[in-house]
């Protein structure tokens, strides 16, 4: 499982810098936390964030499904500018697809 959802999951909230706030670091005996920056919460164990596992799946099931709709709709964008007459050319000049 993808720790950086667990984390998401802990801090209740998904724009986590993982540069700034949070770095994870895998070492020969696991995951560990090795910078923690985020003041509203104290840094969790291991053993913390493992146990939102079904709050880290549904995080990463909602991207999945952001990622989608936004396929979805970049389509059916494309179409309707090609409904309107647009060549491809012109659409993927426009729009980049």
């Amino acid at each position: 499982m993808n720790y950086a959802n667990k984390i998401k999951a802990y801090v209740g909230r998904n724009d986590i810098d993982f540069k700034d706030e949070v770095n994870v670091k895998l070492t020969h005996e696991g995951y560990e936390i090795s910078l923690w920056n985020i003041k509203t919460h104290s840094k969790p164990s291991l053993e913390q964030l493992n146990a939102l596992e079904t709050e880290a799946n549904a995080i990463e099931q909602e991207l999945k499904n952001a990622e989608a709709d936004m396929t979805t709709k970049k389509a059916s964008g494309k179409q309707k500018l090609l409904d309107l007459g647009l060549t491809e050319e012109e659409v993927k000049a426009l729009i980049g697809v």
